[in-house]
């Protein structure tokens, strides 16, 4: 009973992708920009990284506002995608597995 647990709880921690996808497409760019900054070497050095601004130009892309989230970060062009491939790879296998174990006999 624990193993079937613990390989529950893998599988739900692989679909991280489809729920940050589903968040930043749910979650108002409003809310994210009044939040704080998360960036630990900006924070500490006051020196934006290549990852400063990710978050909000990811939820800007996701709301179809393209020039703003290429004002915050152009690496958006290359990781919105590869998190779309991504979600869709991640629910796949998880259908896939599910699918699995409801034919497989206990």
């Amino acid at each position: 009973m624990k193993i079937r647990k613990l390989q529950f709880g893998r599988e739900l921690a692989a679909l991280w992708a489809p729920v940050a996808l589903l968040a930043l497409c749910c979650i108002p760019v409003e809310t994210i920009l009044q939040g704080p900054t998360l960036c630990l070497f900006r924070r500490w050095f006051g020196v934006a990284c290549y990852g400063c601004g990710l978050t909000r130009a990811m939820s800007f892309f996701a709301h179809g506002e393209i020039a703003a989230a290429l004002s915050y970060n152009r690496l958006v062009l290359f990781v919105f995608p590869a998190l779309c491939v991504l979600a869709v790879a991640q629910t796949g296998l998880a259908v896939r597995r599910w699918q699995n174990r409801r034919r497989s006999p206990h």
